[in-house]
């Protein structure tokens, strides 16, 4: 058991080292552990401390009314915060451990899945439901979430901040039967700049039968299809290197260029001008 949970952590890491580590550019994570005790907060916080060392802004959602982890001098030290108040309390923290005891033992009540769900629920909403705590995560301008595949606001917090995480562009790209193109303009270049052109563009990649992921900072346009993602941020040579990618639209950036070739990706070079 604590094998595949050093493997799992193993795994997590690797995955989004993958994702931001490749990148020179600074990124702000913001990091939601779900039930924040435990192994389900120290592995979080661990991944957190190498992307901080690794030069990213690093931010962890807690409970307040329950979480004493956050007090350790390294962690401590090494994040910023946020707090909400949860529905994780001492009461509902001994009901779990309850479970957990009859569970060890061979003791398995439906009755206490049922109240760990609950729990779980309860959290979400109360997190989704805090106006002003919502209000300084989009002031702050987070890239990317990572969250415990255990929390049932993974998607809800994702999308409710505009946000991608980690699972999210794997399910995208191998969920789509004819090939993904990528469309990036770099990070100079804001497309939501020219509404106009965005409107054609857009109406030609809704008629392909590929899916498209789009970096894109903006009001969607109008003529946007059902086949394309916008995003803010993209891992994007992850994604030129998934092998469901079949194309990539480009400015002809360097960095896209040279990833583009490595990874043997067809390019369509793009001039955007007014």
């Amino acid at each position: 058991m604590a094998r595949s949970q050093t493997m799992s952590s193993k795994l997590l890491l690797l995955a989004l080292m993958c994702v931001l580590l490749v990148s020179t550019s600074c990124h702000k994570v913001l990091i939601l552990p779900g039930i924040s005790i435990g192994s389900h907060f120290l592995y979080l916080a661990k991944i957190g401390d190498h992307l901080k060392n690794q030069g990213h802004h690093v931010t962890l959602l807690l409970g307040k009314n329950h979480n004493s982890l956050s007090k350790i001098n390294h962690i401590a030290d090494s994040f910023h915060f946020e707090n909400y108040t949860s529905a994780v309390d001492k009461d509902a923290i001994g009901k779990l451990d309850k479970m957990y005891t009859n569970f060890l033992k061979g003791e398995f009540d439906p009755m206490d899945h049922m109240i760990m769900v609950n729990i779980l629920v309860e959290d979400c909403m109360l997190l989704l439901e805090n106006k002003e705590l919502f209000e300084r995560l989009q002031k702050k301008g987070f890239d990317v979430i990572l969250t415990n595949n255990g929390s049932p606001c993974t998607i809800l917090m994702s999308q409710k901040l505009d946000l991608p995480f980690v699972i999210e562009w794997t399910e995208f790209m191998e969920s789509s039967r004819h090939g993904v193109v990528i469309l990036s303009f770099g990070s100079m270049t804001n497309l939501a700049t020219n509404p106009e052109k965005m409107e054609v563009i857009c109406a030609g990649l809704a008629r392909l039968p590929q899916n498209v992921i789009m970096k894109y900072n903006g009001p969607p346009p109008t003529t946007l299809g059902n086949n394309t993602k916008l995003t803010k941020w993209m891992p994007q040579n992850d994604l030129l290197g998934h092998p469901n990618t079949k194309a990539f639209v480009t400015h002809g950036g360097m960095n896209g260029v040279y990833e583009a070739i490595y990874h043997a990706v067809p390019m369509v070079g793009f001039t955007f001008v007014r």
